[in-house]
């Protein structure tokens, strides 16, 4: 894992100094992490590491962590509790909240809320109350990418780190760097966006880039979880200083015991969601085709939210 400690050092030394909460000294280093989505909701790959990066961070003599998660009715029955606040508790857990917004309301091309008193209220008086000493933004979708910015001027003195888990930001096909053919894309643009969608002129598209990087242009630190990744938000303009590699760390689990009773060797699983990007059609088509001469393979699928796809 980064350092922490490393960040607060180098980037703002301020927020090192011991701070008071109620006239009593605390000495833990709060950190806050955002999400688009709380797996217990919705499950997923950057929503399941986020909770267990956060998991984690409980055991830590040096910070106490502290989850926000959106919440929507898309995602979970109509809210009715806590009227005139976007806030609510996750399980009972007091360092854990969700944050109420309308996928109806959330621009899908800029990234952005269209109600802004969701910012500029309510999670404003939130970092308030909360006062953390790190923010740490696993994502933004149905938030907002301008609560970078939002963050910045309600604590200008606390580093914000932020882990690219896909290139939302970059490409506005779902964030895939997939032309609408299927191929590969690395030579973004504003005119080869509006081949892809010939309804957004690009202008839009130029627009659209630099909304994103102005809120962006706050983030302290950003963080790769690939090195192929690293190198598009490189090419997209993020300076090398601003953003380092850091895989994915993830619970040991103890070595699964040799099964003792008679069953296939050739076992396969897949674990993820079930969209069109994850290689589900590819892993079906090797099956089917080794189905006849194999049939000593076994594939199991572990696959969630399939209601949302088409």
């Amino acid at each position: 894992m980064y350092s922490l400690v490393d960040l607060l050092g180098a980037t703002h030394r301020n927020s090192l100094v011991t701070r008071e909460v109620f006239g009593r000294p605390v000495s833990k280093k709060k950190v806050l992490y955002i999400l688009h989505n709380h797996p217990s909701i919705r499950p997923g790959g950057s929503e399941s590491y986020a909770l267990e990066l956060y998991e984690a961070m409980r055991g830590s003599e040096d910070f106490e962590p502290v989850l926000m998660a959106r919440l929507g009715n898309d995602v979970a029955a109509p809210r009715t509790a806590h009227a005139g606040s976007p806030f609510s508790r996750i399980n009972e857990d007091e360092n854990q909240h969700f944050f109420f917004t309308e996928e109806g309301h959330f621009d899908f091309f800029f990234m952005t809320l269209r109600e802004k008193s969701q910012y500029t209220n309510h999670f404003a008086e939130f970092l308030r109350a909360e006062r953390p000493d790190v923010v740490h933004f696993q994502h933004t979708f149905f938030m907002g990418i301008d609560l970078v910015s939002l963050t910045r001027r309600v604590l200008p003195d606390v580093p914000i780190v932020y882990t690219l888990h896909e290139y939302l930001p970059i490409c506005h096909r779902q964030g895939q760097l997939q032309r609408s053919s299927g191929e590969l894309c690395l030579g973004w643009s504003p005119r080869r966006c509006n081949e892809c969608f010939p309804e957004i002129p690009p202008q839009q598209f130029f627009l659209r880039e630099r909304f994103a990087k102005a809120h962006l242009a706050h983030v302290d630190m950003f963080l790769a979880p690939s090195h192929f990744l690293l190198e598009r938000y490189v090419d997209w303009g993020i300076t090398r200083d601003r953003i380092r590699f850091e895989d994915y760390g993830r619970w040991p689990e103890p070595r699964v015991p040799t099964p003792t009773e008679d069953r296939p060797h050739n076992r396969l699983a897949f674990f993820g969601q079930a969209n069109p990007y994850k290689g589900l059609q590819v892993l079906l088509g090797a099956m089917s085709r080794l189905h006849g001469p194999r049939p000593d393979i076994q594939l199991t699928l572990h696959a969630a939210n399939l209601e949302l796809q088409h």
